[in-house]
């Protein structure tokens, strides 16, 4: 497993203080399996890592451990939770070594996102390379209404999904905010997603989406006028 690129602007290093930070061994990356707690991840590995990594306003959290007698002398782990179970491992140097070229591609890559005009600030999360997926969070501003904020973004999710950066991924999660709190979120499955001039923008997206989560008055928003 390699890591090609894994962006998330913003994130906070929660770790780096305490007792000394576990590392991993080739034995015990083998033992580690998809859908395994922190506790259980912890136990086989023996303690916390040495940085942990909070994604906002998601249930995303990533460990990175420091790998010991890898393939590569700096080798490290990520291994990435969703709501608290593991979701991807990945390995940098451990049991692999990377070649020089993907690790300077991947520091080159970018998702631009200025297609969300109204955004305060936007963050993304690449990982394509990984499991063919790409998280985006958008933090819009308060001066909006909430369903007003949430049309907006999905209206210009159109365009975000047809940007060639995007090329890759088979769903792309795009989280909206609002004064630090989640207001809405859907998952757009791509294959779904088919471009018309003919049809509202807004319809075109949720037509290829599923809708995880929306505040009362979002959702009261979309019913008053019939979007979702």
């Amino acid at each position: 497993m390699k890591l090609k690129v894994l962006v998330a602007a913003g994130i906070i290093a929660l770790a780096g203080c305490g007792s000394d930070p576990a590392t991993i061994t080739t034995a015990e990356f083998k033992q580690l399996e998809e859908g395994m707690s922190f506790d259980e991840v912890e136990i086989i590995v023996g303690g916390k890592p040495e940085e942990i990594h909070e994604i906002p306003d998601s249930e995303l959290i990533d460990y990175n451990y420091i790998g010991e007698d890898g393939v590569e002398k700096d080798a490290t782990v990520s291994i990435l939770f969703n709501d608290g179970k593991v979701d991807v491992i990945t390995d940098l140097g451990l049991l692999t070594e990377d070649a020089p070229e993907d690790i300077a591609a991947a520091e080159e890559k970018s998702i631009d996102t200025s297609v969300f005009k109204f955004a305060k600030e936007t963050e993304v999360t690449d990982a394509i390379d990984i499991n063919k997926h790409v998280t985006v969070f958008v933090a819009m501003s308060e001066e909006l209404a909430p369903g007003l904020a949430v049309q907006h973004v999905i209206k210009q999710t159109y365009d975000f999904l047809q940007q060639t950066d995007v090329e890759g991924a088979e769903t792309i999660t795009i989280a909206v905010t609002q004064g630090g709190q989640k207001i809405a979120m859907y998952i757009v499955q791509k294959d779904q997603f088919a471009p018309d001039a003919e049809k509202p923008m807004t319809d075109v997206v949720l037509a290829a989406s599923k809708m995880e989560f929306m505040t009362p008055e979002v959702e009261a928003f979309g019913q008053s006028l019939g979007t979702w």
